[in-house]
């Protein structure tokens, strides 16, 4: 009697299974870590406002979320752009819970624009951070780790023009082996940034400087720290001892270092933020001359317009277009 072989195949189910929480990861990527807690703090945020006044039941009626947006802009003094964020989140959670929601319709359309014309659309913009800032504030630094540290932090993000997130974080930051030293300075690999989602990954070139503000000399005294290994975080935490931590910096702490090391240099730091040596590259770079598309290559910037709105500097030290003209 021939007996029959026990099959070790895995049944359809559990292959299914499988794929559909494949599936489930996939989908969660699909967007940026830092929109989607955004979007789920603003979806949280309408759901317990409709809690308060009403019963909420999907799909969410049109008139019920211009209520909403108008309650928020009055009560909370939103402004245009998170009212923004707050409506693509509403359109988001409908989304997740398997409905669709119109944000075209009247009167939500209509509430939007009325609100945008009230406040009008024009948005708070970091204080850049210029040649005679960054320069006061790296010579002020000392020859500890942490200052090493702090001045290859700020001279790279200078140059750079990073945005905080591509030059810190364990997730989106650089890495040791992202940084490749050349004959005139470094090439540095920008894996993913905010108008890269898909890792396409983009070369910053970093040329070197004068000598108290280069950033190759900042980076090379920096990486010259024996504690580096190639898949690390390029920039750490130190704890209270002095001791590196070994936990990747995060992109809030760009801020953080600007302000503390400015304001021990003397400098005023009201409007400095983790967005300014960024901005004061570009404001720097339009001043000097640099051809735009040059900038572009140092940004990443794929709309001109974006920009041009970098420029925040007395518009009186930018050559007027009519000048020597008339």
């Amino acid at each position: 009697m021939t007996r029959s072989l026990a099959t070790t195949a895995p049944s359809p189910l559990a292959t299914l299974k499988a794929d559909v929480e494949g599936a489930v990861r996939a989908a969660e990527q699909a967007r940026a870590p830092a929109t989607v807690e955004a979007y789920s703090r603003a979806w949280r945020s309408f759901r317990a406002w409709c809690k308060d006044v009403r019963k909420l039941e999907l799909p969410a009626e049109p008139a019920t979320v211009a209520v909403y947006l108008q309650h928020v802009a009055e009560h909370r003094r939103y402004k245009p752009a998170t009212l923004d964020l707050h409506l693509s989140a509403i359109v988001w959670g409908h989304l997740r819970h398997g409905f669709t929601f119109n944000r075209r319709l009247h009167p939500v359309a209509d509430v939007r624009a009325g609100l945008r014309r009230q406040k009008g659309v024009k948005q708070k913009q970091a204080r850049p951070l210029l040649v005679e800032d960054i320069r006061a504030t790296v010579t002020s630094l000392g020859d500890e780790w942490i200052d090493l540290r702090d001045r290859a932090v700020l001279l790279l993000a200078f140059s750079g023009a990073f945005r905080s997130s591509e030059l810190l974080g364990a997730v989106t930051g650089l890495r040791v082996s992202d940084c490749k030293r050349t004959r005139n300075g470094y090439e540095l690999t920008v894996r993913r940034s905010k108008t890269d989602q898909e890792c396409a990954g983009m070369i910053k070139h970093i040329p070197e400087g004068w000598p108290e503000t280069c950033p190759v000399a900042a980076l090379d005294a920096w990486l010259a720290w024996p504690g580096h290994e190639p898949e690390a975080p390029l920039f750490c935490g130190f704890n209270r001892w002095g001791k590196c931590s070994g936990i990747a910096l995060s992109r809030l702490d760009l801020s953080r270092i600007l302000k503390r090391r400015a304001e021990r240099a003397g400098l005023d730091v009201e409007g400095f933020s983790g967005h300014s040596p960024r901005a004061g590259l570009v404001t720097e770079a339009v001043e000097a001359g640099v051809a735009v598309r040059d900038i572009r290559e140092v940004t990443g910037h794929k709309d001109v317009n974006v920009l041009e709105g970098y420029v925040r500097r007395n518009r009186a030290r930018v050559r007027p277009a009519a000048k020597g003209l008339l």
